[in-house]
């Protein structure tokens, strides 16, 4: 009893830790305009000691669907926000994104977990050092 006890009390520090963290971290995102997927997916490793980064990935990918559906639900009685060209940049986006996770998702079952990691750092990397440039200039 005093085990079970003592697993729900770290659940619960982890789950309030997780919470504080992706609070915060959402908050800079919103500030600094990146992207909060790469947030969740530190948090998930960090916090929750997952060290499976497909795994990791997929769960902010999922969590990223659920706030964008939020998102969109605050522009549903607003329709002078949306305009012609955000459809038409949507209609290019959109397709392209699919297509993008597919292929990544194929060339990943034929990377080694080293590179993956590599290939996962520099791309947040260089996500950060343009986001960082562009709000300078």
């Amino acid at each position: 009893a005093a085990d079970r006890a003592a697993r729900v009390r770290t659940r619960r520090r982890r789950m309030g830790l997780t919470a504080l963290l992706l609070g915060v971290l959402g908050a800079v995102c919103g500030i600094v305009g990146s992207g909060g997927g790469v947030m969740y997916v530190s948090v998930i490793m960090l916090v929750w000691g997952v060290d499976d980064l497909p795994l990791a990935t997929g769960t902010g990918v999922a969590l990223m669907c659920f706030q964008c559906a939020a998102l969109l639900a605050n522009f549903v009685d607003k329709p002078q926000v949306v305009r012609p060209q955000m459809l038409a940049c949507l209609a290019i986006v959109l397709p392209c994104c699919v297509t993008g996770a597919a292929l990544a998702s194929r060339a990943l079952l034929y990377m080694s977990k080293v590179s993956v990691n590599l290939t996962v750092s520099a791309v947040s990397f260089a996500l950060g050092a343009t986001i960082t440039l562009t709000s300078l200039s």
